[in-house]
């Protein structure tokens, strides 16, 4: 589930290529490692050919890359993310090599659980989502606050999510913030962004994008991302030093996510505090890092840096 998570958050109409080679090999939290060293020493090359496909040529690439990493950087491997697809279809995977993992809240301790159908409408919505990428069916409809795809089976998932958010909003409340289940509030995070449009949802959502599981606060944050680009009056509501401190995790899907948030946010410019935390020398050279990026990922660090400079 973790490979096909980052297929889906590039959404690129490459995917629909075979997507067997490796792009390029990016690394973040390396201040004081010699790149250039390490890139020589991986087990991986950048234009190598590799069947990602298999879990566990996939499972045996991690762990060889991971020791190869620790021995020559001498420190641990936070995060290794491989995800599909740059404009050719190749690959590109992502090493961390630092991040904070005191900004995540504690596991919830409560009782309560999503009915079966929700779990079996999220799984829908997974199947439909793999399939609109691999038919490179990928743009989607911001303008209601929740994403409503282009793909026509997928657009009727999302909807069924919609009517699912309206009858279920208190529930999935409920789950987000108290069940100790990491999958249950994964969908309970995905179909929150669809719910009735409120500071309640907001909050949730927000509070949400600091859970310990990763799959949770990346489609928490890209929820409030949706609902800020439908409308950047919203901006206001969303607490953006959580997504500032967010740059700083060991996670790539944080860094991504976060990103994109913030930029939304500061889209028509940021007011004094958030300008104040986005110059702070530790955010400033992770968005450095993230800024050389290839492009689709690295646009949304360019922004924030430049209107942190101006």
């Amino acid at each position: 589930m973790r490979v096909l998570l980052l297929l889906a958050l590039s959404l690129t109409p490459a995917l629909a290529q075979k997507a067997d080679r490796i792009g390029r090999i990016e690394f973040f939290g390396y201040s004081g490692v010699d790149i250039k060293k390490l890139k020589s020493g991986l087990p991986v090359k950048e234009g190598q050919e590799f069947r990602m496909a298999k879990p566990g040529d996939l499972a045996k690439l991690t762990i060889r890359t991971k020791e190869v990493v620790q021995r020559i950087a001498k420190r641990p491997v936070t995060d290794f993310a491989p995800v599909c697809c740059d404009s050719e279809g190749n690959w590109t995977i992502y090493i961390g090599l630092s991040g904070k993992a005191s900004i995540y809240r504690p596991v919830p301790k409560g009782e309560v659980r999503l009915p079966a159908e929700l779990i079996a409408l999220y799984d829908q919505f997974m199947k439909a989502l793999e399939q609109s990428i691999r038919r490179g069916a990928t743009g989607e409809d911001r303008s209601k606050g929740y994403a409503l795809s282009v793909d026509p089976e997928m657009r009727k998932v999302q909807l069924d999510m919609r009517e699912a958010a309206l009858k279920n909003e208190a529930l999935l409340l409920d789950v987000l913030a108290n069940c100790p289940d990491g999958q249950q509030r994964v969908v309970a995070a995905e179909i929150m962004g669809y719910a009735q449009q409120s500071r309640q949802q907001i909050a949730a959502l927000a509070d949400a994008a600091r859970d310990p599981d990763t799959t949770v606060r990346n489609n928490a944050t890209r929820a409030l991302g949706v609902l800020v680009q439908s409308n950047p009056r919203l901006s206001k509501e969303i607490p953006a030093e959580i997504f500032v401190e967010l740059l700083l995790s060991g996670e790539w899907t944080d860094l991504n996510k976060a990103a994109m948030l913030l930029a939304a946010i500061t889209g028509e410019g940021a007011d004094e505090k958030m300008l104040a935390l986005l110059r702070r020398s530790d955010v400033r050279d992770r968005l450095s890092e993230m800024s050389r990026w290839p492009k689709g990922h690295c646009e949304t660090a360019q922004h924030l840096l430049k209107i942190s400079s101006d």
